[in-house]
This record gives C-alpha cells, structure tokens and sequence, in this order.
C-alpha cells in the first residue's frame, strides 16, 4: 500500500465504523487494487536524488477529499480538479526533496532522503503522538457513535472566552500508544479495525498484534513526519527571510505611523482610538483630552429595565433619575462564567486556570460546584465539574468584594500591582455589557462626546480621565449601573522614533530587536509583548508572502521540467471526466 491521505482515510474508517458496517466489507478489490498500484507520477529533483512516486490511488483520494472543493467553490471542471490536485502532489514531492538537500547541506553531509533522518528525536516523538492521536480519534469516534447514555445538555449560551484561550490540556497531551484494551468497547472497536484493514488490503505482512505493526499506521507515520519536516523548513526558511527585515525597517514603520497620526482630524483620532489594539496602538497625542475607561456593567434585570422605563415621562431629570436610582437598588449580580465549566474550560475546582485566567491570582468561581468524573485527559473538553449554585452579590457587597480584589488594602487612585490584568478579571466574570470583553484598553472617551455615549456615561468617564492614577467611578444609567475605571489618558505630543517608544537607546532597541528574531519560534517567548506583537503586525505578512512567492519558483522551475517530473496522464485519464 501506498501513502494516502490521512484525513480522508479516518473520515472512510469512521462512517464505516459509524454505520455499523462490519469488517467484512472491502473497498479495493484485487483488480482495482492493481489499477490503483500504477504510477502516475515520479519527482527526481537532481540527479542524486531519490526517485520519489505517486500512484494512482494517492490522486484519488485526494480527489475523494478535496475535489469537490475546487468544483463546487471554484468552479473547475473535474478534469481541471484533478490537474490542479496532480499539481499539489508534485509540488509536495519537490517540496520534501528540497527540504532535505537543505537541511543535509547545513549539516555539511550528503543527503540520504530519509524524512526520519531530517527530524530531531523530539520532532520524531511529536510525529509519533499525532500517529497514535490519529488512531485513537478513530477509536473514540466509533465507540462514541455506540454510546447511548444520556448526557448533560448546555442550553445557555457560552460566554466570551479572553481571546486565543484554548484549554491547556488538550495541547499538552502526548500520546506513546493508543489504549486498545482497557475496556471490552474499546477492544471491540479495535478487532474491527483491524478487521477492516485486513479486509481492504491495508493491514500489511508484518502484523502480530500491536497497531505499530500495521502497514496503516506505517503510513500514517510516514506523513506525520513528512508534515513535521515540512513544518520545520519553512520556520528555518522563513526565519532568514525574517532576517531581512531589519530595526531600520521596522523603526521606519514606526516613524510613517507617527507622521500619518499628526495630521488627523479630530474624527480620525477618535477613530483610530477606537479601532486601535495592542500591536498598533495611537502612538501620537494628536488632540488632548482623549482616552479610554474600562466598563463594569452590572446590567439592569428585565423587570427593572421594564420599570425604568415605566417612569412618568412629565417628571423633570432630577425626579426621573432618583426614580431610577431607587430600581437600580435591588441590582444583583453573579458570576456569569458558569458555562466556562459547563464547557469543560480549564477549571481546577476553585479557579479559571491557563488562557482562562489573566492572572494566577485569579477571581476564584462565585458559586459552588461538584466534581462529577475525572477530567477527560486525551480530549481536554468534556465538563469535569457541575455547578450547583451561584452566589449573589447586592450592589454594595459587590462594590466591597470589588474593591478587596483590586485594591487590597491600597488607596483608591495610588499605583496597583497588575490593574489592568485585575479589572479584566472583573469584567469577564461579572460584566454584562459583551462590548466591554477582550478590548484594547476599554471604551474611547473624547471633549465632544464623539461617540455618543449616553450623557451621564460620557460625564463621568471625562471626570475619570481628569482624575487619572487607579480610579473608579459609579454611574447609572437606563442600562444599569457602570463600574468605570480608569484606562489610559493621551496627551499631546508622543515619541518620535520606536526606541524612544520602547524607553531605549537606539543600540538598546537595536539589540532587543535582533534579540526577538533570533528568538522568534521559541516557545517561553512572551508573545503578548508589544515589540513582538508591533513585529508580528508588520512583517509576518511580508515573510509568508516572500516564502510562498520562493515555494511557487522552486515547484515552477522543476514541475515542467521533463527530465524532473514525469507524469503518466495517460494511466489516470479514467478519472479526468
């Protein structure tokens, strides 16, 4: 058996499986199987090469898995498909050779075109885990459609997750073998994919027992590690293409957003305000006055918004606002993070952990809940915990509770240890303004009221940028009561060059500038700091380009070169329509 595509292989054993189709069936008989054996293709590309080959079978089940895509979305003809899929094959093949006359002539060695022989042992251990991984998803899949057992269904809608937050222990989990007898289910699942691949052929002559042995997972190891070589050529490529781009470059960047922000407008200042993130912030003050505030909503209950609007409209402002503030008084508010266990987010019983969480002292989980089974190690998503109850909060035990977090036993308005950290933590557990989650720095507050924010809101965010350092402020409007906090205030004026942005000398911002690209693709590289994220905003575009720009010369130059690629069109002709 030759390689084939993995994705489409697992989806064909999955619905066998899933259907309930025994092991007896076959896919490939013997005559098809010897029309699927036919080169198609060979990819040589120098003469010391290795002859690389593509069978027939390779072209079609990657026309099985992707040609629908170019017909039904691109509007090729099937002929045109499957010329646009021999294509990828080919430049697949002329990209894995390529990859190894680079990495065996950095090495200063001949190259043996051994994919195995270009991975480290950690490179080959994490190509190993996504085999087994692999197999075990197909397992699972199977005796999950077997399941009949009822299970817990979340109605609510989940709540806004801090952006990139992805559970921790499902990017963590290494597989060294696949479980294949811990249960009867599981051993049942097993015996009928081996049966499967006996049956189609793909079971192989070595087999005595363990799924390693199978020629399937050979395979299915094969382009594991293929992907991981390519994965490792284009970082090695792309890092010297990152090189290229030097401080010079990048400070120039810098400079030509500071011009561009001297000459805006007072709606194009608020404008990139509001538009602004933490890779490409305002650096000018172009106007005074402007800043941010960070919005608490503890948002009004449908019977109190219901009453708030039921005021006597003839009451004067001062009469309709004291009316309100009365409603408002009955305000409660609750952690609002209960779908995050619910979810199966990461959770250890008392606290959001890993993404979840902005800090390790982070706001524990206002209400109680039961551990209900041992947490799912191999997928990291099922819920591990019930929630039983959630604590309430009046407004005044809220403000103490909000106060004691932020705070501790500083004064209000004095310096803070990880404020914006702490009122981030605020806001994903108890806002219920949605606007006011994953922002740059909160809400932009102008002279004008610009935005149109309601008119008590505006006020008191003017006040709360006067008044600077930590502060909060309390306002109430139709929509609840708003916790505002103070975010960051522009004055006129700014830094001129990048390195006077960072706090550095010129050679300083020099050598922390060579410093990050030497370091790009380390993993303990903190990827939320500014120069990185600057970095990453303005010239990652540009590198991949540059790298796909030199993959389409390396495929151009040698997929019409006869002597390089041969293609036998003439052996799959059936399949062109």
């Amino acid at each position: 058996m030759k390689k084939k595509f993995v994705t489409f292989i697992i989806a064909v054993l999955t619905l066998v499986f899933g259907s309930s189709v025994l092991g007896g069936c076959n896919l490939v008989t013997t005559d098809e199987k010897k029309d699927m054996d036919q080169i198609v293709a060979t990819v040589q590309i120098s003469d010391d090469a290795k002859v690389d080959n593509i069978y027939k079978e390779d072209l079609v089940f990657a026309f099985l898995n992707n040609g629908y895509l170019f017909m039904q979305y691109y509007g090729y003809t099937q002929s045109q498909a499957v010329g646009a899929i021999m294509n990828s094959l080919i430049g697949n093949k002329i990209m894995l050779q390529t990859a190894m006359q680079y990495f065996a002539e950095k090495e200063g060695k001949t190259c043996t075109y051994n994919v195995r022989d270009y991975l480290t042992e950690d490179e080959y251990a994490d190509a190993l885990s996504e085999a087994y991984k692999e197999i075990d998803s197909l397992l699972n899949s199977y005796m999950q459609a077997e399941e009949t057992a009822a299970s817990d269904t979340l109605t609510e809608t989940v709540r806004t997750v801090p952006t990139g937050a992805t559970n921790a222990t499902a990017d963590e989990k290494k597989y060294t073998e696949v479980d294949v007898n811990s249960t009867v289910e599981r051993r049942n699942a097993y015996d009928r994919f081996i049966r499967f691949l006996r049956n189609n052929s793909l079971l192989g002559d070595g087999y005595k027992g363990k799924v390693e042995e199978t020629a399937y997972f050979e395979e299915l190891l094969e382009a594991q590690c293929q992907d991981a070589l390519l994965h490792k050529f284009e970082h090695a490529k792309t890092a010297e293409i990152r090189g290229e781009f030097t401080y010079d470059f990048i400070n120039n960047v810098y400079k030509t957003q500071v011009d561009s922000e001297k000459e805006f407008n007072t709606t194009e200042f608020a404008e990139a305000l509001a538009n602004a993130k933490k890779a490409s912030p305002v650096f000018y003050g172009a106007y005074g006055n402007y800043g941010y505030v960070y919005n608490l909503l503890l948002g009004a209950s449908d019977i109190q918004k219901a009453q708030i609007a039921a005021i006597d409209a003839s009451l004067t402002e001062a009469e309709r606002k004291a009316e309100r503030e009365e409603i408002l008084k009955a305000t409660t508010v609750k952690d609002l993070r209960s779908t995050w266990i619910l979810s199966g987010y990461d959770f250890d019983g008392e606290k959001f952990t890993g993404d979840y969480a902005f800090l390790e002292d982070s706001i524990p989980f206002q209400g109680a809940v039961t551990l209900v089974k041992e947490a799912d190690e191999e997928k990291g998503t099922k819920a591990e915990y019930r929630v039983d109850s959630l604590k309430t909060f009046d407004f005044d035990e809220f403000i103490e509770f909000m106060e004691e977090y932020v705070y501790g036993g500083a004064t209000v308005g004095e310096e803070v240890e990880n404020y914006e950290e702490k009122i981030n933590e605020l806001l994903f557990a108890f806002s219920t303004d949605p606007g006011s989650l994953n922002t740059y720095k909160g809400y932009v507050v102008s002279p004008d009221n610009h935005e149109n924010w309601v008119a008590d809101f505006a006020k008191a965010g003017k006040e709360l940028l006067e008044l600077g350092g930590t502060n909060y402020k309390i306002v109430a409007t139709d929509y609840g009561y708003h916790v505002l906090f103070f975010s960051e205030a522009f004055d006129l004026g700014g830094a001129e060059t990048l390195a006077d942005y960072l706090g550095m000398t010129e050679e300083e911002a020099k050598t922390t500038y060579a410093e990050l690209l030497s370091k790009w693709d380390d993993e303990d590289l903190n990827k939320e700091d500014f120069l990185y994220l600057f970095v990453d905003a303005n010239v990652s575009s540009k590198v991949s380009a540059r790298f796909t720009n030199y993959q389409n010369l390396v495929v151009n130059s040698l997929k019409d070169n006869g002597s390089r690629v041969k293609i036998y069109s003439d052996r799959y002709s059936d399949l062109v329509g």
